[in-house]
């Protein structure tokens, strides 16, 4: 009996002590596994990082050499020091053997001293000389190889998954010493190569990138909440044949502040709801969304274009131009400025999205054009589009100056020409300050899979 009873406690000890070490290694396990997600997430950071970096660092770049004013030059020669120091910390952030990235760090290195150098000259009232500009050709078609690079391996990370970046997390774990097995470290191995290719720079000096608008009331008596349902249906691209009802849903914390209504069709099986917000005051539409689906492409992009100035016509909202676009999910989505007088008034700028099976408008957002409608310029008009060009730097072939209104950055607006040229295949845009010549902006077109942008 007391065998028996002893046999029984030490089974009962043993399945206890079974148990117990179960539930330790399954607790270590869970641990381990957090802790190599957290490192797993960190890595992957850090190489988004780095890429942002490095395109910031090939636009500024190729903005730099642009720029004909020494206040232009080193806000932007500021911005690529900035830009060159992030994307090297981050890359030691990855983990990968020294010798793996130490081309790449030194070439952000030496373009962040670089920028350096130049940020003092052109301080000092210097601008570029005929070797420096070269430097910087230099400088711009490199950190363009290296960020085609980049984004090649994050095509690869994106087909990867996560086993992309647990091939670095293991590599780490085992000392970093099969890199040739990691897919992750051979691709920023071969980058490193390829910056191998360029030489060190040497030159004589020491070697050694709108702030959020204010809160904004749209002018006009306050909306009358029973007249909602109306004003949103109103404004709306129906579908043909198909009868819609709108209810109020209630307020809405927005600049400009306004209220929700939620418009959905009477029809069983119709495609809805959609999403509508009319201004607290002054009874305009500030946004909707379609949230219907659009399975295919019927309508080009030019016909979708037409639509959207047609659009804005119908709704009384005056002459709008259309700048730049892009395509999503068989969408197209344009930016359209308000024009008066020959004049494009930037800031007032609104989207409308374009359904390219039917043609329906599915999406406007126009908080900006509404916010800003009373916003007026602090300068005056004081050189002619001729003068102005005669500023614009003269390695860039600038076509005609257009006179606009644009952000001067602090919330207010100012006169400004707008000048298109070509440099190196890219295009760029150059602001020319109408009333004292100071180059105000430059931003560069990028043409894009989806349509084209302007960074």
């Amino acid at each position: 009996m007391d065998q028996r009873r002893w046999a029984g406690i030490t089974t009962a000890v043993g399945v206890a002590a079974f148990v117990l070490l179960g539930l330790w290694g399954w607790s270590e396990h869970t641990a381990r596994t957090a802790v190599e997600a957290t490192l797993t997430g960190n890595y992957q950071r850090a190489f988004y990082a780095t890429l942002d970096n490095v395109q910031n660092l090939h636009v500024m770049l190729g903005k730099v050499r642009v720029a004909g004013s020494r206040n232009q030059m080193a806000n932007l020669f500021s911005q690529i020091r900035s830009q060159a120091m992030a994307a090297q910390e981050n890359l030691t952030q990855l983990p990968v053997a020294d010798t793996v990235a130490s081309r790449t760090a030194k070439f952000l290195t030496q373009v962040g001293d670089f920028a350096g150098s130049m940020l003092n000259g052109t301080s000092d009232g210097h601008m570029p000389d005929q070797g420096q500009q070269k430097t910087l050709a230099s400088l711009y078609s490199q950190s363009g190889d290296l960020n085609r690079q980049l984004r090649e391996a994050e095509a690869k990370n994106r087909a990867g998954g996560r086993l992309y970046w647990a091939n670095l997390l293991s590599q780490a774990k085992s000392g970093l010493k099969s890199r040739e097995q990691d897919p992750a470290a051979q691709d920023l191995s071969a980058i490193d190569t390829q910056m191998q290719k360029y030489p060190g720079l040497i030159y004589d000096g020491p070697f050694s990138d709108n702030p959020s608008p204010p809160k904004t009331t749209v002018p006009g008596p306050p909306t009358p909440t029973a007249q909602l349902p109306s004003l949103a249906l109103k404004f709306l691209d129906p579908l043909p044949g198909v009868r819609y009802q709108g209810r109020f849903a209630g307020s809405v914390k927005a600049n400009p502040p306004a209220y929700r209504v939620q418009v959905t069709p009477v029809q069983a099986g119709a495609d809805g709801p959609v999403t509508v917000d009319v201004t607290a005051t002054g009874s305009h539409v500030a946004w909707f969304l379609d949230a219907r689906p659009v399975k295919s492409t019927n309508w080009g992009v030019n016909q979708a274009r037409a639509k959207a100035v047609s659009f804005l016509a119908a709704r009384g909202m005056g002459e709008f131009v259309p700048t730049y676009h892009r395509l999503a999910n068989n969408q197209a989505i344009f930016n359209l400025v308000r024009e008066a007088g020959g004049v494009r008034y930037y800031p007032q700028q609104v989207k409308v999205a374009v359904a390219l099976d039917n043609g329906q408008v599915v999406g406007f957002e126009g908080t900006g054009y509404l916010g800003d409608a009373g916003l007026h310029p602090s300068n005056k008009v004081a050189l002619t589009p001729g003068q102005a060009a005669r500023l614009v730097k003269g390695t860039v072939a600038a076509g005609p100056g257009r006179l606009s209104v644009i952000p001067d950055g602090r919330g207010g607006a100012l006169y400004a020409y707008e000048f298109s040229g070509r440099q190196d295949g890219d295009t760029y845009l150059v602001y020319i300050n109408a009333e004292n010549g100071n180059e105000e902006k430059i931003l560069r077109v990028a043409d894009t899979p989806g349509g084209q942008l302007t960074i």
